[in-house]
């Protein structure tokens, strides 16, 4: 692989052991470190505590499970719109348009030869922001406070993620998967300076872990697609994969 390539943090994500430890030794060959899951639930447990340290993800398309690789990637990009990137890869027919649109970066062919492979993985590689990903260093102008159903008032949280699917957010509240929520998200200086809408708690992290504090995800049930749409441009001016916004 390219020399020039900084070394990364992938996980692979393929329900058959030996595809895994294949591409296992091929990266770690080349100096990256790897994670490894057998399914999306697997992976997005460990993208949940790991998530911000996450270069690159490569996962089947086809896998056993709740949800399949294109959903896993719909998950991904809720809360990680700008990383991790994301390359499938499967022996069966695909629908590539449809699995770029959902922001995929690169395909790989099953079975796959090293030039392939090399290929789509220098590809995905490439397009990774080469901003600093430490947190305190992100001075973002924003403020949300959520009304949870469990919750009697509304009240403001320390944001941690924001992408054009959801929030992540720093709490401890007892909250559950499901639950609805109401949310105001007011940004300082942008076109668009106030958004109100409904969501819905997507995933909870009950406590801290040594790389990732309590919070919980919640999936926007209500943006229009130009709200998003302006998120997403939000997140990629400001250069956010993941923040806490400075005291």
């Amino acid at each position: 692989m390219n020399g020039n390539v900084q070394k990364k943090v992938v996980l692979i994500v393929d329900d058959d052991d030996g595809v895994r430890e294949l591409v296992a030794e091929i990266l770690l060959h080349e100096g990256h470190s790897t994670l490894h899951a057998r399914n999306g639930e697997e992976a997005l447990k460990i993208i949940a505590e790991k998530g911000n340290d996450i270069d690159l993800i490569i996962s089947d398309v086809e896998m056993p499970g709740e949800f399949n690789g294109p959903e896993l990637l719909d998950r991904v990009k809720m809360f990680y719109p700008l990383k991790p990137i994301v390359v499938f890869m499967s022996g069966y027919d695909v629908d590539l348009d449809d699995l770029y649109a959902r922001g995929v970066c690169s395909f790989i062919k099953k079975p796959f030869s090293f030039e392939s492979f090399e290929k789509a993985i220098n590809e995905g590689l490439s397009k990774l922001p080469t901003y600093t990903r430490e947190y305190d260093r992100l001075d973002v102008e924003m403020d949300i406070k959520l009304s949870l159903d469990s919750l009697e008032e509304a009240r403001s949280f320390s944001v941690l993620n924001i992408g054009q699917g959801g929030i992540f957010v720093r709490t401890t509240a007892a909250v559950e998967i499901g639950h609805k929520v109401e949310f105001e998200i007011s940004f300082t200086g942008e076109e668009i300076s106030h958004l109100k809408g409904v969501g819905e708690v997507a995933w909870v992290r009950k406590k801290d872990t040594v790389d990732a504090p309590a919070g919980i995800g919640i999936k926007f049930l209500s943006l229009s697609e130009n709200e998003r749409k302006f998120i997403h441009a939000f997140v990629v001016k400001k250069k956010i994969t993941a923040f806490i916004p400075k005291k």
